[in-house]
């Protein structure tokens, strides 16, 4: 067997497979549309009702010296006035943004990630906050636990916001229960087996009189010739 040289080995960190037609997409609306991007990390780093929302000092692919040299896909500040006039501070929050369609191996984007941080941290007298942006979600609470944000890529490429998710969800949680809390009473037009019945019941109820009408069905016709 051949004995591997030195420039057989991969570089360390040497992330060429990112470049993908997703990852352009994302630096394309980072470069063309940054506020965008800023109103959705926004939403996420400072939970108010803000406005003038930009980013300050955002950079692309910059080069973190060191060894080895590592490149975030983006890093910056994002900015923003709250609303609230009694509050006449500029909220600002350095952010460290790392693209990723596919996520190969949990360890090895975290320690990437992490690599960011320390050479940040060091230079920089603010604080970074690290954020995964990314379709695959499936590492979401382990990354989270470490303080690596992940966004799904949905609500950049025009999807919702987290806290438009957040509306949703607590809109859909209340039908559910206005829902579970109707009951049909005893009025014309309602039948006896419906009475006291929530919507669900009644659903559960009308699907389980179908089956059992296409089995009686079945039965009188007996079996195809």
């Amino acid at each position: 067997m051949a004995k591997r040289t030195r420039q057989d080995r991969k570089p360390r960190w040497f992330d060429e497979g990112d470049f993908t037609g997703w990852h352009d997409r994302i630096t394309n609306l980072l470069a063309c549309e940054p506020h965008k991007v800023a109103k959705i990390l926004a939403d996420e780093l400072f939970g108010y009702e803000v406005h003038d929302v930009h980013f300050e000092d955002l950079q692309l692919e910059p080069p973190l010296t060191g060894y080895p040299t590592v490149f975030p896909d983006a890093i910056g500040a994002v900015c923003a006035t709250p609303n609230d006039k009694k509050k006449q501070v500029l909220y600002q929050q350095n952010v460290v943004l790392e693209f990723k369609e596919h996520i190969d191996s949990l360890g090895a984007v975290m320690r990437q990630i992490n690599i960011y941080l320390d050479r940040l941290n060091k230079r920089e007298q603010g604080e970074y906050q690290a954020y995964l942006i990314t379709p695959d979600l499936r590492y979401e609470e382990a990354f989270e636990a470490q303080q690596i944000y992940v966004l799904s890529d949905s609500a950049l490429l025009g999807g919702l916001t987290p806290t438009e998710v957040s509306r949703l969800k607590q809109t859909v949680d209340s039908d559910d229960k206005v829902l579970d809390e109707f009951r049909y009473g005893v009025n014309s037009g309602v039948p006896e087996w419906l009475i006291g019945k929530t919507a669900r019941e009644a659903a559960i109820l009308t699907q389980q009189m179908y089956n059992q009408l296409l089995a009686l069905e079945g039965d009188t016709l007996g079996p195809a010739s």
